[in-house]
């Protein structure tokens, strides 16, 4: 009992460490870049969720004010400006737009949703952003007191972006997949790699092995189901981190 506690108390004293805020700054400037292109993607797509009949006879509904408005938060966001405040409306504008799509659950729809929420309390704006910037000349105009600016974040800013950003993405996913059938025999990555509206040269696919199938698939739901066990790891150990990255960066560009 005392070596789980001496466990859980080092993981609290670990995840409390400083560590640089460079990469928060770079994942949130290219995480809402990409967010900000899904959303101009969805409002051209807009007409098939509003429109009585989509381009013919249309919605009394004027959303282009309301997605002008939405890249205008991201926009924000992306420089770093309006602190977690602006992140609450992206949140909340992402909530009830994305999550009113029914009909197709687009699993990228759920990343968005928990990242925009867990951003509200991250420490995104710490470096490269334009709160910074603004705070800074703040501080010049006050003679006589010397401000000790700092450019490190908790390990926890880090964790709580990738668990609930990938982590449990990933977890949900594989909840799904020991549902299936096709995922369950190995053949998961297979199926949708033969359906030509999935793939660009499906008639490549016939060429591979089935054990090759089967190892990518299997493997593909044995890293999504320990991702939540690696990434405390991945974290605390670089060299670590960098083999995970690497799969998963494989994994994806594989897809």
């Amino acid at each position: 009992m005392r070596a789980l506690f001496n466990s859980f108390n080092g993981v609290l004293l670990w995840l409390g460490k400083s560590r640089d805020a460079t990469p928060l700054a770079v994942f949130r400037v290219l995480f809402f870049t990409i967010m900000l292109w899904e959303v101009t993607v969805f409002e051209s797509y807009s007409p098939l969720l509003i429109d009585a009949i989509p381009d013919s006879v249309t919605s009394d509904w004027d959303v282009s004010r309301l997605f002008l408005f939405w890249k205008f938060v991201l926009g924000g966001v992306i420089l770093g400006f309006g602190g977690p405040w602006l992140r609450m409306v992206n949140w909340a504008l992402t909530v009830a737009i994305f999550n009113s799509c029914h009909l197709l659950e687009y699993h990228m729809f759920y990343v968005w949703t928990s990242v925009s929420f867990v951003s509200i309390f991250a420490s995104l704006n710490r470096v490269w952003s334009v709160d910074n910037i603004i705070r800074s000349a703040g501080e010049a105009r006050i003679s006589g007191y010397q401000f000790t600016r700092t450019k490190f974040v908790a390990n926890f800013d880090f964790f709580l972006i990738l668990f609930f950003g990938a982590g449990v993405v990933y977890f949900d996913s594989v909840l799904f997949k020991l549902a299936d059938e096709g995922w369950k025999n190995g053949l998961g990555l297979w199926r949708p790699a033969n359906i030509p509206s999935f793939a660009f040269r499906s008639e490549l696919i016939g060429f591979i092995p089935e054990l090759v199938w089967k190892l990518l698939g299997y493997g593909c739901l044995a890293f999504e189901l320990l991702f939540l066990l690696f990434l405390p790891m991945s974290l605390r150990f670089a060299t670590f981190g960098k083999l995970v990255a690497v799969i998963g960066i494989t994994m994806h560009l594989g897809i």
